[in-house]
Formats: structure tokens, sequence, C-alpha cells
């Protein structure tokens, strides 16, 4: 039906099947302005007279309504309100508002208002059920509820553009709206209210779009411009026409208009290309696109846009593929290829290249594809072939064994899928001509999608979905290709491109659709399990795998991820799964293989380590080192498969390898074999002479195991003769013959072979004594030669015997039969006892040594052989306890001691006794006996009984033996010194040392009294007891005089001056040398220069008592000296500081007079201490100055004080010489802490 109206409200229908016209007169009073038509034949108008009228098919009117406005832009729509449908006419009023008139509610119409911020009202359409989209001159889009419970909420707002002209929905369920606005036409995603990209219309600079409309069920949108164009676009294109190159696609944006865009993380249009035609197939290349129709073609760049050529064909074209720079059409059977840009002048050709005319039996072209460098097409026949486009040469052909449907190469073109025309589908590699067949292929592929970013990935479509598969290059068992999974098609569009596991699909506005397909789960965010992971790996995305790995860190996890990337050759991945699983060996082994190049050898490496060692030598014989399986084989010890290779690779080998094959057989019995292997391996012209010794051995080795033992021991003499083997090989025959029980061959071989005792021992076992004993001289082995010395023996040859026992090392049949009258070798007898102690030698020895009365021999005898009380009846009778006492040493026991101690008691040798009742712990009575003899070494040993018995009742009548209260004679005071010191009364000690001291001091005897003293001093230190003022006194005095000579031999005088008046002044304790010593100290203080100290000495010799006594030829000088006495000045003594409070000391001085401490001395000069030059004697640890010390000891290596041995080199000062001093005061008497010189 068709409704005209005019100016005066009148309106015409006019039915387009019958032809007939209805005129209906007065409709409305004033001109009709718009109208709308139902879908069931129902007519709304709307006039200037602000009336809207419903009419039916034949003019009569159904429902009328008046307006406040003139009503614009009716429209007639079934609403659905809480189930019910309800027919509804709506109009724009003024421009602002939405007039709603229900006809099943005809006395309520709504009246839907606006926000004025959007502008005039300018246009309105329904879609779902009960949903208002209105359009506004500020190029706001508002979407209204208009059901019962929602009617005026806005469910959506938005401005998409400046201004807005017109809009229209699609039909259909696309959900997208075509809108006018800002001079051009855009298609808007209503599911995401945003501009589809890919459908956009810029209309001239000085045009306008007036309305929009959707015509052929929504496939083409109308435009209608101002200046009266009328603009069609083809909306559905991407469905419908369509190509893609990368990650490009091309597509029929309108009739005449191709739009090409660039897919990647962000999608942006390459270009917009008008063609000259409607065409019926598109493709698309990297720079070009092309349109044709049946036999024609025209190509356009897509950086210009501009027609690059137009191609005439001989056939209808079937297929077009291009390149950057080449066109492949086929049509008919035929391919053409040819450069796109015809001014280029590049090369063209017609495949194949036979007659023009092409017969029914002829090959004819099936399918064709281009990658950058080659043209790749398959025919009937079953060839493939690759054109390289660089020169024109076919590089390849493959001749498959049926005709070739089609293939789909990778992007690089040096893979490719191939269906043949028995619908299997194969992966074939051109480098190597190598089918690997496609398991699981679907019934019915459209196209296979090469993953443009997994290169190894590749996806056949089919209606059941996408089939995914992943190719490995080289793996541990070759080049797989293995079925990851199935994944359904997407729900909307047609899939155009793979990228990443996402598939691309162009959906009916333009638009792309990413979806991913379900094999690639790992790529979903946060995605963790084991199910994860194996689909990682699955599709040998081993990087995620490792990521998924570490999030789940456990060792199922790691074992499966090591196992694959190993099976896959990823090495260095590989490796870091066995790091974390602590597999050190893999790891290790693995670290090896990094080096390698060639993927061949690397996986074969890889199969030798899984155990797939079939495998490995097939990849082994692929790799640049096939003789690596050779090796293999050998390292496995396979000498049967190793010496197959060996022909096959290296004949140089085979000598060795047969000569270890044969070694083998050998081994598991096999002999006859092995024999006939080492003759083999002896007949080879290249056999290295180690070889040929192992192979000549391995024959004798066999002729005796297979029985013949003549003849093997005859070769085996007969090859060492000849020097083809040394005598290892008679040790080895020898034992082989020894296990065969053919014992008299077996020694004689051995004999041969110097292994003398083996077959000493075969000779004693067979009772060839003879033959032994030629051989016993090389014999060591204990037990041979007892067997020797038991055989001589039994011939009466005792002497020959005697050697093998002793070699034997059985001492007491040694013994024995040199003590035997035949022999009477006595004295070598005894010896041999004293050295081995042996009980049966010695009870041996004493027997003969008692026949003899030889009784001082039979007592050390008994002795030997724990015969203690039988050796002491025989000292006792025969008067020799001198020789069982010593004989006894210390392990007697204390009933012995006593028993001696008894016998010589008895003898009147009293101290002997006493040393006797001693050990037996009878302190008491070894006193009495000791004081008894009375002899001093005899009162040493009574004073050490007393120290060790601690008896005070001992003590005490030795101490009045000692003093003479007994017999009144008193002994030497050194007794009572050892006597407190053995008993610890080590003070009594000291003051019974210094007592000795003086005596001795007094009798002239300096170095003994100093030896005491220093002595008595070290003992106290030893258990930390202070030293008495008088005895340290009296050791400073004594050991200052003993200096004097060692700084007078240094030259050192005035030190000597210095130390002489210092026992000057101790004159008194010298009665013995008072004048030699005055006249020294005279002597050397005038050589010294100390003048006054020389006058006042020299005075003092001038006494009546002591002028006599000067020596004759001092004389005169002293007096000289006394006599002069106007020139007595002498320079001060220096002044060193004081260890204690630095005060100033003169150096000689030993107290200081401000802190009132003594000073130590220095044992090498007699000066007191200084902290600075601290040091020490490393035996008696007296201090010392460091200097002088090291001084004295260059030229005299002996310690002043203890005579000890001291190294100059090994002098050190103290660490911490306040440390040393405050351990030497601790080591004083409390008396002598505060010192004054007398």
């Amino acid at each position: 039906m068709l409704a005209a109206a005019n100016v005066k409200g009148n309106l015409l229908l006019y039915n387009h099947h019958s032809s007939k016209k209805v005129p209906i007169m007065g409709k409305h009073s004033k001109a009709i302005g718009c109208g709308a038509w139902s879908e069931d034949g129902k007519l709304a108008l709307g006039g200037k007279d602000k009336q809207i009228t419903v009419s039916d098919v034949d003019g009569a009117g159904l429902a009328q309504s008046s307006l406040k406005a003139e009503p614009s832009q009716i429209r007639y729509v079934v609403r659905k309100d809480k189930g019910q449908l309800e027919p509804t006419v709506s109009a724009i009023l003024g421009n602002k508002t939405v007039y709603m008139y229900c006809l099943n509610k005809p006395h309520a119409p709504v009246e839907l208002a606006f926000q004025a911020h959007y502008g005039d009202l300018i246009t309105h359409q329904w879609f779902g059920d009960n949903n208002l989209m209105a359009g506004f001159s500020n190029g706001f889009l508002v979407v209204m509820a208009t059901s019962s419970e929602e009617i005026g909420e806005e469910l959506y707002c938005c401005q998409l553009f400046e201004s807005l002209v017109d809009f229209n929905i699609q039909p259909g369920d696309l959900k997208v709206a075509a809108v006018g606005a800002d001079g051009a036409v855009v298609v808007v995603d209503m599911s995401t209210w945003k501009q589809a990209c890919t459908h956009k219309l810029e209309l001239a600079n000085t045009d306008r779009p007036k309305s929009v409309g959707w015509a052929g069920g929504g496939e083409i949108l109308s435009v209608a411009t101002e200046q009266g164009a009328l603009v069609c676009l083809l909306a559905q294109g991407g469905a419908v026409l369509s190509a893609c190159h990368g990650n490009s696609v091309a597509f029929m944006s309108s009739l005449k208009e191709v739009t090409v865009m660039q897919h990647g993380q962000q999608d942006k249009q390459q270009c917009k290309i008008t063609v000259a035609i409607e065409p019926s197939f598109i493709s698309l290349g990297p720079a070009h696109v092309v349109v044709g129709m049946n036999n024609y073609a025209w190509f356009y760049s897509l950086n210009t846009a501009a027609l690059v050529c137009e191609k005439e064909y001989l056939a209808t074209v079937q297929q077009l593929r291009l390149n950057g720079s080449t066109a492949a059409a086929l049509g008919n059977g035929l391919l053409y290829v040819h450069p796109i840009d015809q001014s280029t002048g590049g090369r063209s050709a017609r495949f194949p290249l036979s007659s023009q005319d092409q017969g029914d039996s002829d090959p004819k072209v099936s399918c064709v594809s281009l990658t950058p460098e080659f043209a790749v097409w398959g025919d009937s026949s079953g060839s493939v072939t690759h054109l390289l486009l660089e020169d024109w040469t076919p590089v390849n052909e493959f001749r498959h064994t049926c005709a070739v449907s089609q293939v789909w190469p990778s992007p690089s073109g040096m893979r490719l899928v191939l269906l043949d025309q028995a619908r299997d589908a194969w992966l074939y590699n051109p480098l190597n001509d190598q089918m690997l067949p496609i398991s699981s292929w679907p019934g019915t592929v459209s196209t296979v999608m090469w993953d443009s970013q997994d290169s190894h990935v590749f996806a056949a479509m089919s209606s059941a979905g996408f089939a995914v598969y992943t190719y490995a290059a080289c793996t541990a068992s070759g080049p797989t290709v293995r079925l990851v999974g199935v994944s359904a098609l997407p729900a909307t569009g047609t899939p155009m491109l793979l990228q990443g596991g996402v598939v691309l699909s162009q959906t009916g506005t333009g638009a792309m659709e990413r979806a991913p397909l379900s094999t690639h789960t790992h790529l979903k965010p946060g995605a963790s399990g084991l199910d994860m992971l194996d689909a990682a790996l699955a599709l040998l995305a081993f990087e995620a795998a490792a990521a998924l790995c570490s999030s789940l860190d456990s060792e199922p996890a790691w074992t499966k991820f090591s196992a694959a990337c190993l099976h896959h050759l990823e090495i260095e991945l590989a490796i870091r799964g066995y790091r974390q699983l602590g597999n050190a060996a893999m790891v290790l082994s693995l670290q090896q293989l990094g080096e390698l190049e060639d993927k061949n050898l690397l996986a074969g490496t890889v199969a030798m380590i899984s155990g797939e060692f079939q495998a490995a030598e097939k990849l082994f014989w692929s790799s640049s080192q096939p003789i690596r399986a050779l090796e293999m084989r050998q390292d496995l010890l396979q000498w049967e498969e190793a010496l197959r290779l060996a022909s096959l690779l290296d004949e140089s080998q085979v000598a060795r390898i047969s000569c270890a094959y044969a070694q083998q057989l050998e081994h598991q019995g096999d002999h006859h074999k092995a024999q006939q292997l080492y003759d083999r391996c002896l007949s080879y012209q290249g056999v290295s002479a180690e070889q040929a010794q192992v192979c000549h051995k391995g024959r004798v080795r066999t002729t005796l195991l297979a029985g013949d033992s003549a003849r093997g021991v005859s070769l085996a003499v007969q090859m060492v003769e000849q020097g083809l083997a040394d005598k290892g090989l008679l040790r080895e025959c020898a034992v082989l013959l020894q296990s065969m029980r053919q014992l008299n061959d077996a020694a004689s071989l051995y004999e041969k072979a110097e292994c003398y005792e083996k077959a000493v021992s075969i000779y004693i076992q067979v009772k060839n004594f003879s033959s032994a004993g030629r051989l016993m001289e090389f014999v060591s082995t204990p037990k041979l030669q007892l067997g020797y010395a038991k055989a001589k023996e039994s011939e009466g040859k005792l002497a020959d015997a005697v050697v093998a026992y002793r070699k034997g090392k059985d001492m007491d049949s040694v013994v024995r039969l040199l003590l035997h009258e035949q022999l009477d070798r006595a004295t070598e007898a005894f010896q041999v006892v004293r050295d081995t102690q042996t009980v049966s030698g010695a009870k041996m020895a004493a027997e003969y040594c008692e026949r003899r009365s030889n009784f001082t021999g039979a007592i050390e005898f008994l002795l030997f052989a724990k015969e203690a009380d039988k050796a002491f009846a025989l000292a006792s009778t025969h008067d020799a306890m001198e020789v069982f006492t010593k004989q006894l040493g210390d392990k007697g026991s204390s009933e012995q001691w006593l028993a001696i101690a008894n016998y010589y008691e008895a003898k009147a040798q009293h101290g002997t006794a006493g040393g006797f009742f001693a050990k037996c712990g009878m302190h008491q009575r070894a006193v009495e006996l000791y004081l008894k003899s009375g002899a001093d070494a005899h009162i040493q040993a009574a004073i050490e009984v007393v120290g060790a018995a601690r008896d005070e009742q001992l003590t005490g009548e030795l101490i009045d033996y000692l003093v003479g209260e007994k017999d009144g004679i008193p002994k030497e005071p050194s007794h009572i010194f050892k006597l407190y010191m053995a008993l610890g009364s080590y003070s009594q000690a000291a003051t019974t040392a210094l007592i000795i001291a003086q005596q001795e001091q007094g009798r002239g005897n300096y170095k003994l009294a100093h030896k005491v003293l220093f002595e008595t001093q070290q003992a106290l230190q030893q258990h930390s007891i202070r030293t008495p003022q008088d005895l340290s006194k009296a050791l400073q005095i004594l050991h200052s005089y003993i200096l004097v000579r060692v700084l007078v031999r240094q030259g050192d005088h005035l030190s000597g001056a210095r130390m002489l008046i210092r026992v000057s002044k101790f004159i008194s304790k010298f009665p013995a040398h008072i004048v030699p010593i005055l006249t020294s100290t005279v002597i050397e203080c005038q050589r010294a220069g100390l003048k006054r100290s020389a006058y006042e000495f020299a005075s003092m010799l001038m006494r009546p008592e002591y002028r006599a006594q000067i020596a004759e030829n001092y004389k005169r000088k002293i007096e000289a000296i006394v006599r002069k006495r106007a020139s007595v000045e002498e320079a001060e003594e220096p002044l060193t500081p004081c260890p204690h409070c630095s005060a100033p000391v003169a150096e000689t001085e030993l107290d200081c007079s401000s802190c009132r401490q003594i000073i130590p001395l220095c044992i090498a000069t007699g000066r007191h201490m200084v902290l600075e030059e601290w040091t020490c004697c490393m035996h008696c640890q007296f201090p010392a100055l460091y200097s002088p010390f090291k001084k004295l000891l260059t030229a005299e290596p002996n310690c002043p004080m203890c005579g000890n041995h001291v190294d100059p080199s090994t002098l050190q000062f103290t660490k911490d010489p306040k440390e040393a001093l405050n351990a030497l005061l601790a080591g004083a008497s409390e008396d002598c802490l505060l010192y004054t010189s007398p």
C-alpha cells in the first residue's frame, strides 16, 4: 500500500497488487505533514490541524487524537507491557516532547519531556519491547523506558557529537544505529555506544547528511544529503566480501568502497579505497588490495589508494593471492603469476608451462598461495611447487601420492599445511621434503589460520569449530604435529585472523570481535593449576608454563615442565626446571649441551639422556656428527650395533670394536664366537699393537676355556717369548688353569710369570717340595714359609727349617730348633727370646739355662715366661737378686717388693732394702733403713719418702736426724731445704735457702748462692707463693755482682761501675772478698769517670784493716786517688721514668721515692725497668730492657739469670707491660712492696 497526502488534508491510497486508487477527502482539515504504516496495514497520520488519525487500509478511521502542537516524525509501534501487546502511535511535538498515543488506551495519552540542554528533538525510534531512542540537535542520544513501571526513566544518555541530523536503528539483532552528524554518517554500536570504526562516511565540506535509512534488511545504509546526493554503504561487507593478510583486514564498506583495517594491540584504520565496480572477489596483500569480477581484476595501492593495475585474465578467477610486488591468479586449472605494477617491467608466467591448450590428462593447478619470497601451488598430479620469485626459478618440486586440493603456507613459507584429494592432511617441510601426517583432521575444513604471534600454532576451521595444532620442528623424537584440542566457533562474525590464541572475527558492523580459543586457557588472567600448565605445555608456551610452575611451586609441576622442555630441546628452561627440582646431575649434563647448534645433534643427545637410544641413533645419523651414534653404542657397550655402525662410519674403529665385542662374548661364555672375533680382529691391517696384544691374549684364554689346555699353554709361552705379550698373560692363564683344577700346568705358568708365592702354594699342595724349595727365596708369605719349614724339619734339615720358620714368624719354633742339640745356637736363641719375649720360647730358654747352670739367664727368661716366684727362689738360692730386680724393673707387685726388701735387709744392705720398702708403701721402715745407712743419696731418698708420705711423726724424726738430735752431728742445711721443698713448706724453704745462700756467699761461692736463690724463687713462683723481701734482695745483689763481668766484657764500664757501687754498699755480705771487690769498684769507677765514688771507696780501703790487703799493683794508684781529693766531681746518674708513676728515678735505683714502690731489676743491665723497653726471658720470665738484652744475647746468647739459651731473633716487646709489672708485684712478698735501700 502507498499513502499520499496533500496540503489540503486529503488522502490517496494506492494498492500496488490491484493497482486500485482510493481517494479520501477531508481526512485532515489542514495539510498532512507526516505518517507511518503498521505491519498489519494501519496508517497513522499527523497534520497541521494538530490532529493524529489512525485508519485501516480502506481509509476508514479507527482513532483520532487532538494535540497541543503540530506533530512530526510519526512512528507506529506495537510495544509489550506486562505481557500485553500495546499498539502505539508516537510523534514529536514542537521539537521538545514525544507524544505517545496507545490505541488500547485512547483516553490516557502520554507525553515524554527531556532536559533542555539536550537541544531540539530531531527524531526518535523504537527498539526492543519498550525502549525509545531520541536524538537531539546538540548531539545527544537518549534511551528512555516506556513500560508502565519505568515510563519516563532515562536508561542511557550520551553526547557523541556536537550536532545531530538524523539516526536510524538497523533492523535485526545487531544493535547498531546509523547516525548523521557533523558532516558525516557513522555507525554506533548500541552495546558500547561508541562509533564502529569500520563504518564512517565522510561527506564533502559543502555537503551534510539530511536523513539516513536502512535497506535490504539492514545490509545497505542509504544517506540522503542536503545537496540532493544519495550515498549507499554496504553495512555487512565484512561478512559478505573480505580478505586478510598478516594483521590487516580488507572488507567492502560500501558497494564500491574498500576499507582496510590493521589489527594489533590497538585497531586502526589503514585506508579507504573507492573502487570502480561492485566486485565479486577481493584479496589483500602487504601493499595492495585487489577487487575483481569474473576474469577482471583491479589492483590498488594501500599507500595512495590509487589504481595501480587493471588486469584481464584468460579464465574466470577462482583464487587470487598477493605479496609485496607479485600477484598469482588461479582460473580453470591455470596459474598466472605476474607483477602487480606492470610499469616495473617484471616477468610474467603461466603455469603449467606445457602447451597452450590443456587436455584432460594434463595436470591442473588446484590451489595457490604466495609468501614474500615464494609462489606455492599444488596440482592434480600431486605436485607441490615452490617458485622463487626473485629469479622465477622453481627451487623445489615435491610429488605427493595423490592430487593436492589446498595448501596453507606459514607466513614464511617454510612450512605448509597440505590437504590432498583423499582428505588427508599433512604438514610439509620443503627444506627436506618431510611430510608429517596431521591426525584427527576435521571432515570439512574451510581454511587454516597460522597464529601470527606463535608460528608453531595453526588452527583448521570447520563447521565443528577450530582444531588447534602445534608443530614442533625439533624434539627428542623428531618433528611432530599434535592436536591440542577443538575450540568452538565465535557466536557472531566471520573469523579472519588468529593472534596469540585469540580469534578476530568481523561482525556485521565491520568491528572486530576477539574470542580466545578454549585451548589457550593459560592466557586467562590469574590462570593456575596443573590443567593450565598442561594447556601451556601442549601449546609449547614454555615461558608461560614456567610462570605457572613458579606460582604452583610443586614438584609434580616442575617435573612435568622439565620433561616437556627437555623433550622439545628447550635446554635453558629444562635446566631451570631441574635446578628447581634439585637434580644436580641432570643440570650438569644439560649445561654441556648449551653450545650445540645442530638441532638433530642436540635432539639425539637429549634422546640419549632420556634413554631413547633407538631414536637417538636415528637423530645422530641425520646430524652433522653421525659418529655420535657410534660413540653412544660404544658407551652402552652394545658392541654388535657398534660394529655395524663402525663398518659404515669409521672402518678404522672396526678392529677396536671387534676386540671389545670379543671380550664381551668371552665374559658371557661364548668362547667359540669370541675366538673367531679375536682372529678376525688380528686379520685387520689397521689393528694397533695394543689391540693386537689384547687379541692375542684373548685367543689364548678362549683356547684354554674351550678345553684345549695344552695348545693354550703353548700359545701363551710362545707369545711371551716372542714379545707379543707380557707375563701378565701367563698369570691370567695360570688363574684359568687353577680354576680348571689343572694344578701342575698352573704352577708352571705361575713360576714363569714370576708369581712365585702362588707357584709355591700349588707345589706344596701337590707335594712337589723340590720345586717349592727352588722358589722359597722369593716367598714372603708366612703361611707358605711355615709349610715349607715343617717339610724341611721332617727331612731333618733344621738350618733350612729355622730360616723358613723365621720368615714365617713362628719364633717359638725358631727357638726350639736353635736350642736343639743338632744346632745348639743358644746365644742366637736367647736374643730371639729377648726380641720377641714369647712365653713359650722363654720357658724353653730358661730350662736350657738351668740345665747349663746359667742361673742369671734362667732368672731372666723365667721372668719373661711370667714365672716370677720360681725366678725369685732361684735368685735367692744363688745370690742373684740384683739380676732379678733388674729384670723385674718397675713391673713388680707389692709382695715381690716386700720379699726383695726383706732379702736385702737380711743381707744388711739397708739403703737398698729401704728403697724396696718404700716401693711397697712401708714408709716408716724405709726411712729407718735410709737413715741407718746415712749416705747422702739415702738421706735424699728419705726426704723424698717423707715428702710423699706427709706423715708428721715421720717428718719430726727426719728433722731430728738432720739437726743432729739423735747423733749430735748436724747435717748439711741443703738437706733441710730439700725437705721443706718436698713437704711444700715453701716459706721455711725460702728461709733455709737464704741461710744456705749466705753460707755459700760467705765462702765466696757466689754462683752457687745465686743458683740456690734463683731456683727457690722459681719454685715459689710455680706454686704462686710470693717471694720474701730478703730473698729477693739477696738475689738482686748477687745478680748485680755476676753482671759486672758480663758488662765489662762488653766494654760497658759505666754500667759495671754502677753494679759494683751497688754491691759495695752491701760489702759486708761478701766477707771473703771485701778488699778485691772494693779495689775493683775503685778501678771501674775511675775508668768510668765516677771520681767521687772512686774517692769514697778508695778512702774506705785506706782503713787500717783493709790497707795491708790491697794488691801492690793497685796500692799506689788508690793512694793517689785519696790524695787528689780536690777533683772528686762526677756527672749525675741519668734519670728514667718510674714504671709505676712515671716520676724520674736514677736508672740504677730499684725503688721510687715518689710512689714508694719497688721497681723490677733488668737482668741484662742491672738498671730498673721502664715500660717502653719491657721484655722478658722466655725461660725464667725475669724482666729485661729490650735493646740491652738483645745486644747482650747477640754477643753471649745465654740468659744471665737462668743460663738458658735465648735466640735474639725471638725476643719481643711485652704487649702489656703494665700487666706484666703488676704480675711481678703480685709474686713479691707484701713486705717487699715498699722497699727502701739500706
